[in-house]
């Protein structure tokens, strides 16, 4: 299956791009795995490849989700499940796209270029497609591993910067990269450098949605007075509904105040 998937996406003479390919996947995920591989210039790259059938079962996976949390009862009352599910599906479906996902790490390339404490893989055109990408391979090891390694100093140098870079994307870029995994952040010992890979799940985010997020965090901030004004902004945002329980009201008050405060 491996090798029909390459040779539908990228052609039959998909391995004449390269002077090596490890069978062996380095990386394994829900939707896909990572292969390394040796360009034919010498460059080291990582090579994705979409499982085979994922995207066409996304409906029907979520479906027998539903079906199984419906019947169960392990629902809280007032959580509204479709809406959950539509979620759901639009990034999982935007997350099967790799065409997509090469549009973004492109994009996040540029937006990254003035910093240098940061780097984000090139795209291999050549080698990459609607089920497979492929991006310069990037050295280090994930952010959390790297971390017990690290002196204190490090680790509030990188925390800080990691900070930043999750404001800047949200309030300067209006555009982030919204997968928290950590492997997805890999940490060079030897020059500090800190490399971005995954960029399948990103979102951009207008200046109005911006705007109240802010009031959002500085409402949380204020703590159990500003109640009000949490479950207002949550719903101009779209993180309720405004029909949710009592129950789920308080739970997502109190769970926004404990964040903020």
């Amino acid at each position: 299956q491996l090798h029909r998937t390459l040779e539908e996406e990228l052609g039959a003479n998909w391995r004449d791009h390269l002077t090596s390919f490890d069978e062996t996947p380095v990386a394994a995920a829900s939707i896909g795995q990572v292969h390394k591989a040796i360009l034919s210039d010498g460059r080291p790259v990582a090579i994705k490849i979409q499982y085979p059938g994922v995207a066409q079962s996304i409906q029907s996976d979520l479906w027998s989700m539903k079906q199984l949390v419906t019947y169960s009862g392990v629902l809280p009352p007032g959580l509204f499940l479709d809406r959950v599910i539509e979620v759901a599906k639009e990034e999982l479906s935007e997350e099967c796209d790799y065409l997509r996902e090469a549009d973004n790490t492109r994009r996040f390339k540029l937006l990254l270029a003035p910093y240098p404490e940061f780097a984000v893989p090139a795209v291999v055109q050549p080698l990459s497609s609607s089920r497979v990408i492929t991006t310069e391979w990037m050295k280090g090891e994930p952010i959390d591993a790297a971390a017990a390694a690290m002196s204190r100093r490090e680790r509030d140098r990188v925390g800080s910067r990691l900070l930043w870079l999750t404001l800047t994307e949200l309030c300067t870029f209006k555009f982030m990269q919204t997968d928290p995994n950590w492997s997805n952040f890999l940490y060079e010992p030897r020059t500090g450098q800190l490399s971005l890979i995954d960029f399948g799940a990103c979102r951009s985010y207008n200046a109005r949605f911006v705007g109240d997020y802010l009031r959002l965090v500085r409402a949380c901030a204020e703590g159990a007075k500003g109640r009000d004004e949490i479950l207002r902004l949550s719903c101009d945002l779209e993180f309720l509904t405004g029909r949710e329980s009592r129950t789920m009201l308080d739970a997502h008050v109190n769970a926004a105040v404990l964040v903020g405060t």
